[in-house]
């Protein structure tokens, strides 16, 4: 089974996050991740101004990567199955003052 650090990126289909429309969304693990069948997760968003800052990753910092404009990463956090991220990977947060926020917040 798969490890993740806090500030792993997943791009997971929004009905598995918040049941909406069927296009994927950026989420990011709250803690770090090395067993269980539960994460706890945030969803981020280009398009809703509420939560925490969050600018856009520098340009191919990884090459799976799809967080390309500033947003927001929302409040509440999801819990969700490990299993829903598997082969969804996008990248790792880049900046280790917003992995001190998630955790904090």
């Amino acid at each position: 089974m798969a490890t993740y650090d806090a500030g792993t990126w997943f791009l997971l289909l929004d009905d598995s996050v918040i049941r909406g429309p069927g296009k994927r969304r950026p989420c990011v693990l709250v803690a770090a991740y090395s067993t269980g069948r539960n994460v706890r997760v945030r969803v981020r968003t280009a398009s809703v101004p509420f939560g925490l800052p969050h600018v856009a990753h520098p340009t191919a910092h990884e090459p799976t990567c799809q967080i390309d404009d500033d947003g927001w990463i929302q409040k509440p956090h999801h819990t969700l199955r490990v299993d829903l991220l598997h082969d969804h990977y996008s990248c790792v947060e880049p900046n280790s003052a917003v992995i001190a926020d998630l955790a904090s917040a």
